[in-house]
């Protein structure tokens, strides 16, 4: 069933009679069928797949992503990015490659929130020198290496990595094609003024999303991608403000509503007695800041003492036993092992996912 503008305008919590303009939104998508779309949202999303690696990579993973059919994830602990191929176990040995991000200038760094984001993987990184945060942007690049032999007649490539001689050839290398330092933002809303984050990009702007890294999110920053200054008076304003949750990553539907991922339970949910903590993703309309809806995220115990949810993504993937993923979560254990839990729109506006 087709949504009308008005109607879309009744989802997102305005009046039908109202008049707005879809270019007057707090983002604004290229055309009125792109607006339409980011005013439905799924009725609910239900759990399809989790699994629990617990291997000396998986300490303090702050971030989930899948490109070229691997799946990427990064380590505050380690300050690396890991490579999977899609479908192997995530084990120490089946490491596929890995980037260690430059540590020499700060030693202190906090590597967090990542994205894959039209082939590029945008890494958010904080600091605690006078630069303030930056966002790391990266290319990837397959290439063959020379064939160059030594005089024993092994190939020189070979003998630099260590390899047998007939180990393949080809290689994976990060390219840093840009280093975007973030300014401070100011708050539309109140004046304040503060470092943010990265979090995710915009998919109908040459902009980004920030935000504050506290427990008190009311609003998510527009930046220029270009040169990491903050558009002045753009913001997501939250009609519903996250309070006692950190943000720790967003992402982007097809649809073009933003999925919010959050850290520290909230006690006060009437759930908890029956079902044990939770920390929770907010689903949220971009256009005015309208909520959804909120999917708990179920922890055997709250942020100070268990498990924590962390970064995410939105990757369509399949799992071993054959069945459709598209939202995906980390949550880090205290034992330092890891949940990647995967998502699936169950219903979707007018229809029913067939399982």
């Amino acid at each position: 069933m087709a949504l009308s503008y008005r109607k879309g305008l009744e989802q997102i919590g305005i009046e039908r009679s109202t008049t707005v303009s879809y270019r007057e939104f707090y983002v604004r998508p290229r055309s009125l069928r792109q607006t339409i779309a980011a005013m439905q949202p799924p009725e609910s999303f239900e759990l399809i797949y989790e699994i629990n690696p617990d291997q000396d990579w998986t300490v303090e993973i702050n971030g989930v992503g899948l490109l070229d059919g691997q799946w990427l994830f990064t380590s505050n602990d380690a300050k690396m990015l890991y490579a999977f191929d899609a479908g192997t176990a995530l084990t120490d040995e089946n490491i596929k490659w890995q980037l260690d991000f430059d540590k020499s200038d700060d030693s202190k760094q906090h590597i967090g929130q990542f994205e894959v984001f039209e082939d590029l993987i945008y890494v958010s990184r904080m600091s605690n020198t006078q630069a303030g945060n930056n966002v790391m942007v990266f290319k990837k690049r397959t290439f063959e290496l020379a064939a160059t032999v030594n005089e024993h007649g092994v190939p020189l490539w070979a003998s630099w990595r260590g390899l047998a001689s007939d180990a393949p050839t080809k290689v994976v290398a990060l390219d840093l094609v840009d280093n975007i330092q973030l300014s401070t933002a100011v708050s539309p809303r109140d004046g304040r003024v503060a470092q943010v984050q990265f979090q995710c990009n915009v998919p109908w702007e040459s902009v980004f999303l920030t935000c504050y890294g506290d427990s008190e999110v009311s609003e998510l920053f527009a930046y220029s991608r270009s040169n990491g200054n903050q558009i002045a008076g753009r913001a997501v304003r939250l009609q519903t403000p996250i309070f006692e949750d950190w943000v720790q990553g967003a992402a982007f539907s097809p649809e073009g509503y933003l999925l919010i991922s959050t850290s520290k339970s909230n006690k006060d949910d009437p759930r908890s007695a029956d079902q044990g903590d939770f920390q929770y993703i907010y689903v949220v309309c971009p256009l005015n800041g309208y909520l959804f809806q909120t999917i708990p995220v179920s922890v055997e115990s709250g942020f100070w003492h268990g498990q924590e949810v962390e970064g995410c993504c939105w990757a369509p993937a399949t799992t071993p036993d054959g069945r459709a993923v598209e939202f995906h979560v980390i949550m880090n254990t205290k034992e330092g092992g890891i949940y990647m839990k995967s998502y699936a729109r169950t219903k979707m506006y007018g229809q029913v996912r067939q399982a």
